[in-house]
């Protein structure tokens, strides 16, 4: 999909209409043969598999249970990664949407490497359930930006 985004249902300073929260976009810049490798935002991937593995660890907000769905989040987010030519490695930022407590979630964080820079924690509803109604309860996105300006 060419468009990254993450529909998320906020707990906290909850919004009265439809709001833009933040955006992506991609322009001409300069590389250099020191540069790392291409920019990239991969899009909220939720702890949620294709039939038949439907939701992670479905109705488990448990430390394991988050784990297991961190776990599964990070895998498929690595693999998008490297078919978009990019390397894990030169991810500059993740953010994890959830209302439930990480527990061992952040665990797992630390060792894909995803803790060492900005990992930001947006407490909210992933908009995604499973056929039967289930929610995933935990979603990430990454993303490798040479240049990040916030407004």
């Amino acid at each position: 999909m060419p468009a990254a985004r993450s529909n998320m249902a906020p707990i906290y300073d909850v919004p009265t209409a439809p709001q833009l929260h933040a955006f992506t976009i991609a322009a001409p810049g300069h590389s250099s043969p020191e540069a790392l490798g291409p920019d990239f935002l991969i899009s909220g991937k939720p702890a949620e598999g294709p039939p038949p593995v439907g939701v992670i660890a479905p109705g488990d907000v448990s430390s394991e249970g988050m784990a297991k769905k961190a776990a599964f989040v990070i895998a498929a987010l690595k693999a998008s990664t490297l078919k978009l030519g990019g390397r894990w490695e030169d991810i500059t930022g993740v953010h994890i949407y959830t209302r439930q407590a990480l527990g061992d979630a952040l665990k797992v964080l630390g060792e894909s490497g995803l803790a060492r820079f900005d990992l930001a924690l947006v407490p909210g509803d992933p908009p995604s359930t499973g056929a039967d109604g289930t929610p995933t309860d935990f979603e990430a996105d990454v993303r490798a930006v040479s240049d990040e300006v916030t407004v």
